[in-house]
């Protein structure tokens, strides 16, 4: 397929499927790519992600509005702090995903083997706690956030 755009520029795209096989090329030819395509077959590995993905969000379903507020303020206390390093990503449910994952990997356990009843007694059950142990970094006030999952 050819196109026509504003200032001469042109653009080509096609897709080879016999030889599987995607090129590009614009701006009259001085860029081009290509790339070969393989057909996605999903592993065992993406199976169990998906499981442990799972088991978090029923996690984070069962955690106390409170807790999640609180992670709400940090994430915006977080975000102020470290601004000129432009913060990507996170949010209040990303930051949850990294204690999660901090806590199970210093607990050498699986993540499908925590349980909410067992996160509200760790070293992570809220924001403070967390802080204090490393896994989440300081912010202002976060000795206020004591809200337990």
């Amino acid at each position: 397929m050819k196109v026509y755009m504003k200032k001469n520029i042109t653009a080509y795209s096609g897709l080879d499927r016999d030889e599987h096989v995607v090129y590009n090329s614009f701006n009259e030819g001085n860029v081009c790519t290509t790339r070969k395509t393989f057909e996605y077959v999903p592993t065992a590995h993406t199976a169990v992600f998906s499981d442990q993905m799972n088991h978090i969000q029923d996690l984070w379903n069962l955690a106390g509005n409170p807790f999640k507020a609180e992670l709400k303020k940090y994430e915006i206390k977080r975000r102020k702090l470290y601004l000129n390093n432009q913060l990507r990503g996170g949010g209040n449910y990303g930051i949850f995903l990294k204690m999660i994952f901090a806590y199970a990997k210093a607990q050498n356990a699986d993540v499908l083997s925590l349980q909410i009843v067992d996160l509200k007694q760790s070293s992570i059950k809220s924001i403070a706690e967390a802080v204090n142990a490393e896994i989440l970094p300081k912010v202002d006030g976060y000795e206020l956030m004591t809200a337990v999952m």
